[in-house]
Protein backbone atom coordinates (compact mmCIF):
# COMPACT_ATOMS: atom_id res chain seq x y z
CA UNK A 1 0.00 0.00 0.00
CA UNK A 2 1.06 3.28 -0.71
CA UNK A 3 1.97 5.87 1.91
CA UNK A 4 -0.16 8.44 0.22
CA UNK A 5 -2.95 6.14 0.95
CA UNK A 6 -1.76 4.82 4.28
CA UNK A 7 -2.05 8.18 5.18
CA UNK A 8 -5.33 8.93 3.42
CA UNK A 9 -6.60 6.06 5.68
CA UNK A 10 -5.37 6.75 9.12
CA UNK A 11 -6.76 10.31 8.56
CA UNK A 12 -9.90 8.63 7.12
CA UNK A 13 -10.28 6.53 10.59
CA UNK A 14 -9.77 9.64 13.14
CA UNK A 15 -12.31 11.57 10.96
CA UNK A 16 -15.00 8.64 11.28
CA UNK A 17 -14.33 8.10 14.84
CA UNK A 18 -14.22 11.96 15.55
CA UNK A 19 -18.01 12.00 13.74
CA UNK A 20 -18.92 9.05 16.25
CA UNK A 21 -17.99 10.96 19.07
CA UNK A 22 -19.89 13.64 18.01
CA UNK A 23 -22.95 11.71 17.44
CA UNK A 24 -22.93 9.77 20.57
CA UNK A 25 -22.77 13.72 22.35
CA UNK A 26 -25.65 15.11 20.80
CA UNK A 27 -27.78 12.04 21.08
CA UNK A 28 -26.73 12.42 25.05
CA UNK A 29 -27.85 16.00 25.02
CA UNK A 30 -31.19 15.47 23.10
CA UNK A 31 -31.77 12.30 25.81
CA UNK A 32 -31.73 14.48 28.24
CA UNK A 33 -33.84 16.52 27.42
CA UNK A 34 -37.00 17.06 29.74
CA UNK A 35 -40.34 15.99 28.02
CA UNK A 36 -41.86 18.60 26.12
CA UNK A 37 -38.88 20.86 25.40
CA UNK A 38 -36.98 22.43 22.56
CA UNK A 39 -36.60 19.25 20.02
CA UNK A 40 -32.70 19.58 18.90
CA UNK A 41 -31.88 17.82 15.37
CA UNK A 42 -29.70 14.67 16.56
CA UNK A 43 -27.26 13.77 13.61
CA UNK A 44 -28.55 11.60 10.68
CA UNK A 45 -27.33 8.10 11.68
CA UNK A 46 -28.60 6.62 8.60
CA UNK A 47 -26.92 8.99 6.91
CA UNK A 48 -23.50 8.73 8.90
CA UNK A 49 -24.07 4.73 8.47
CA UNK A 50 -24.33 5.16 4.76
CA UNK A 51 -21.53 7.30 4.38
CA UNK A 52 -19.12 4.98 6.36
CA UNK A 53 -20.01 2.24 3.57
CA UNK A 54 -19.63 4.64 0.57
CA UNK A 55 -16.13 5.32 2.27
CA UNK A 56 -15.12 1.81 2.49
CA UNK A 57 -16.07 1.19 -1.26
CA UNK A 58 -13.76 4.39 -2.30
CA UNK A 59 -10.90 2.78 -0.41
CA UNK A 60 -11.57 -0.14 -1.62
CA UNK A 61 -12.02 0.57 -5.51
CA UNK A 62 -8.91 3.09 -5.25
CA UNK A 63 -6.69 0.45 -3.96
CA UNK A 64 -7.74 -1.42 -6.91
CA UNK A 65 -7.03 1.03 -9.62
CA UNK A 66 -10.34 2.54 -10.30
CA UNK A 67 -9.96 5.81 -9.80
CA UNK A 68 -13.19 7.29 -11.36
CA UNK A 69 -15.30 5.15 -9.27
CA UNK A 70 -13.01 5.60 -6.03
CA UNK A 71 -14.05 9.33 -6.65
CA UNK A 72 -17.58 8.30 -7.04
CA UNK A 73 -17.69 6.86 -3.35
CA UNK A 74 -15.99 9.84 -2.29
CA UNK A 75 -18.10 12.25 -3.22
CA UNK A 76 -21.33 10.92 -2.38
CA UNK A 77 -19.62 9.86 1.14
CA UNK A 78 -19.02 13.62 1.12
CA UNK A 79 -22.78 14.62 0.77
CA UNK A 80 -23.99 11.84 3.25
CA UNK A 81 -22.49 13.82 5.74
CA UNK A 82 -18.74 11.86 5.99
CA UNK A 83 -15.88 13.68 7.42
CA UNK A 84 -13.49 16.30 5.36
CA UNK A 85 -10.83 13.61 4.63
CA UNK A 86 -13.16 12.38 1.70
CA UNK A 87 -12.07 15.47 -0.11
CA UNK A 88 -8.36 14.70 0.87
CA UNK A 89 -9.48 11.32 -1.05
CA UNK A 90 -11.26 13.08 -3.65
CA UNK A 91 -7.99 15.03 -4.17
CA UNK A 92 -5.66 11.63 -4.77
CA UNK A 93 -8.25 10.30 -7.04
CA UNK A 94 -8.24 13.54 -9.15
CA UNK A 95 -4.45 13.22 -9.08
CA UNK A 96 -4.43 9.59 -10.04
CA UNK A 97 -6.82 10.71 -13.16
CA UNK A 98 -4.82 13.99 -13.91
CA UNK A 99 -6.90 16.45 -12.92
CA UNK A 100 -4.66 18.94 -11.00
CA UNK A 101 -7.54 21.43 -11.18
CA UNK A 102 -9.98 19.34 -9.29
CA UNK A 103 -7.50 18.03 -7.09
CA UNK A 104 -6.43 21.54 -6.36
CA UNK A 105 -10.37 22.61 -5.92
CA UNK A 106 -10.88 19.26 -3.12
CA UNK A 107 -7.90 20.40 -1.44
CA UNK A 108 -9.02 23.65 -0.75
CA UNK A 109 -11.96 22.36 0.32
CA UNK A 110 -10.42 20.08 2.48
CA UNK A 111 -8.22 22.87 4.37
CA UNK A 112 -11.27 24.95 4.67
CA UNK A 113 -12.45 23.03 7.59
CA UNK A 114 -11.55 24.05 10.62
CA UNK A 115 -11.56 20.50 12.58
CA UNK A 116 -8.40 19.38 10.97
CA UNK A 117 -5.13 18.66 12.83
CA UNK A 118 -1.61 20.56 12.51
CA UNK A 119 -0.04 17.92 10.95
CA UNK A 120 -3.49 16.65 8.46
CA UNK A 121 -3.46 20.60 7.74
CA UNK A 122 0.40 20.81 6.83
CA UNK A 123 0.46 17.45 4.32
CA UNK A 124 -2.89 18.96 2.75
CA UNK A 125 -0.66 22.19 2.54
CA UNK A 126 2.45 20.41 0.85
CA UNK A 127 0.59 18.37 -1.81
CA UNK A 128 -1.61 21.78 -2.72
CA UNK A 129 1.63 23.41 -2.99
CA UNK A 130 3.15 21.20 -4.82
CA UNK A 131 0.40 20.97 -7.66
CA UNK A 132 0.61 24.91 -7.73
CA UNK A 133 4.43 24.79 -8.42
CA UNK A 134 4.76 21.95 -11.50
CA UNK A 135 6.41 23.00 -14.08
CA UNK A 136 4.82 22.97 -17.88
CA UNK A 137 6.80 22.25 -20.71
CA UNK A 138 6.66 24.98 -23.66
CA UNK A 139 7.27 23.72 -27.39
CA UNK A 140 7.85 25.97 -29.92
CA UNK A 141 7.63 25.39 -34.06
CA UNK A 142 8.11 27.46 -36.89
CA UNK A 143 8.36 27.74 -40.74
CA UNK A 144 10.83 27.99 -41.45
CA UNK A 145 12.76 25.82 -38.87
CA UNK A 146 15.88 28.00 -36.88
CA UNK A 147 14.25 30.34 -35.61
CA UNK A 148 15.30 32.83 -32.20
CA UNK A 149 13.12 31.91 -29.73
CA UNK A 150 12.81 34.16 -26.40
CA UNK A 151 10.43 33.60 -23.43
CA UNK A 152 10.23 36.64 -21.07
CA UNK A 153 12.69 38.89 -23.07
CA UNK A 154 15.25 35.87 -22.82
CA UNK A 155 16.79 34.26 -25.55
CA UNK A 156 16.19 29.85 -24.72
CA UNK A 157 17.60 28.56 -28.17
CA UNK A 158 16.02 28.32 -31.71
CA UNK A 159 12.79 26.21 -33.71
CA UNK A 160 12.32 23.68 -32.87
CA UNK A 161 12.88 24.07 -29.26
CA UNK A 162 11.07 22.43 -26.13
CA UNK A 163 11.80 23.82 -22.93
CA UNK A 164 10.68 24.11 -19.61
CA UNK A 165 8.56 27.13 -17.75
CA UNK A 166 7.58 28.03 -14.18
CA UNK A 167 3.91 28.72 -13.65
CA UNK A 168 2.39 31.77 -14.22
CA UNK A 169 2.17 34.15 -17.32
CA UNK A 170 4.71 34.16 -19.64
CA UNK A 171 5.12 35.88 -23.11
CA UNK A 172 6.91 33.98 -25.90
CA UNK A 173 8.63 35.98 -28.94
CA UNK A 174 9.62 33.56 -32.19
CA UNK A 175 12.15 36.07 -34.36
CA UNK A 176 13.05 35.61 -37.83
CA UNK A 177 14.64 39.39 -38.08
CA UNK A 178 14.63 42.30 -35.98
CA UNK A 179 10.80 43.31 -38.10
CA UNK A 180 9.59 40.00 -38.12
CA UNK A 181 8.91 38.27 -35.02
CA UNK A 182 5.11 37.12 -33.50
CA UNK A 183 4.77 37.55 -29.85
CA UNK A 184 2.43 34.92 -28.27
CA UNK A 185 1.05 35.24 -24.46
CA UNK A 186 0.47 31.86 -22.54
CA UNK A 187 -0.38 30.82 -18.80
CA UNK A 188 1.50 27.87 -17.66
CA UNK A 189 -0.49 25.88 -15.18
CA UNK A 190 -0.20 22.47 -13.20
CA UNK A 191 2.17 21.22 -15.31
CA UNK A 192 0.50 21.53 -18.43
CA UNK A 193 2.03 20.91 -21.93
CA UNK A 194 1.93 24.23 -23.86
CA UNK A 195 2.27 24.22 -27.91
CA UNK A 196 3.03 27.54 -30.16
CA UNK A 197 3.32 27.16 -33.62
CA UNK A 198 4.64 30.28 -35.23
CA UNK A 199 4.94 31.96 -39.17
CA UNK A 200 6.39 35.20 -38.20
Amino acid sequence: MSVGLANARRIAAVSWRSLAVAALHASLLVSCLPLGGPLLAAPQSEDVRGARVLDQQGVLAFETGRYHDALLYFEAASAHGGPPSERWNAAKCHLRLDEPAQAEAALVEYLASPALTVDDRKEAEAALDTIRRRASMLTVLSVPSGLVVLVDGRRVGATPLTTGVAPGDHVVVVERSAEARQERPFTARYGRAILVEAHP
